[in-house]
């Protein structure tokens, strides 16, 4: 179930991501991501799934899972911060309960709790 979404909201971090030409993130454009949106402190990202992001033609690559991850939870932390705040991963954990096939993997970073200089998501 996603979470709640707030049209229009956050609209500077889906550019920053994804804004020709200046890409901050040019992994997200190489790598197919789309940003679906943004609500308070949560964030999602889809990636529709291609044969060039598997590793068996069926089965999304676990690497492929952690981008989506790691992308999902850093703009969820900036949507949770000040609209002058930028961010970037210091660190990440992702464990892999099953493998991923489908039509999409949908990423969806929520905020647990924000620091002056951190946040957990």
């Amino acid at each position: 179930m996603l979470p709640p979404l707030i049209a229009g909201n956050r609209t500077n971090i889906a550019a920053a991501i994804t804004a020709m030409p200046a890409f901050r993130m040019p992994a997200f454009r190489l790598i197919g991501l789309e940003v679906i949106g943004f609500g308070d402190g949560v964030s999602v990202i889809e990636l529709p799934v291609r044969p060039e992001i598997t590793f068996d033609g069926r089965f999304v690559q676990g690497g492929i899972i952690g981008v989506v991850a790691d992308f999902a939870a850093v703009s969820a932390a900036i949507a949770a911060a000040r609209p002058d705040t930028h961010g970037s991963t210091t660190s990440f954990d992702v464990h892999n309960l099953a493998p991923v096939r489908g039509l999409k993997l949908v990423g969806i970073g929520r905020t647990i709790k924000v620091g002056r200089r951190m946040a957990v998501v």
